[in-house]
């Protein structure tokens, strides 16, 4: 964990740039129907900067677009993709 920390210092300084490219790393590994968001922070004690609320959502999911991902990705990452 000491090792972590020089790297990482501040958990919650990750940003709305980190989540969408933690969210395409997914995507490219398991693919867009098992991504999601939720606003379920049980256990997470901190808040990425940008993202500390639900209603900061629509930033993610316009960084997402800026990323490339189609109105129908953000459509299932919002919820369509829960069977």
């Amino acid at each position: 964990m000491a090792e972590w920390s020089k790297t990482y210092p501040d958990p919650n300084a990750a940003t709305l740039n980190d989540v969408a490219n933690h969210m395409d790393h997914i995507r490219k590994i398991a693919g867009v129907d098992r991504i999601g968001v939720s606003g379920e922070f049980d256990g997470f004690t901190g808040a990425v900067r940008c993202l500390e609320e639900v209603s900061k959502y629509p930033e993610l999911f316009a960084e997402l677009l800026r990323c490339c991902y189609s109105r129908d990705d953000l459509k299932k990452i919002g919820g369509q993709n829960v069977p």
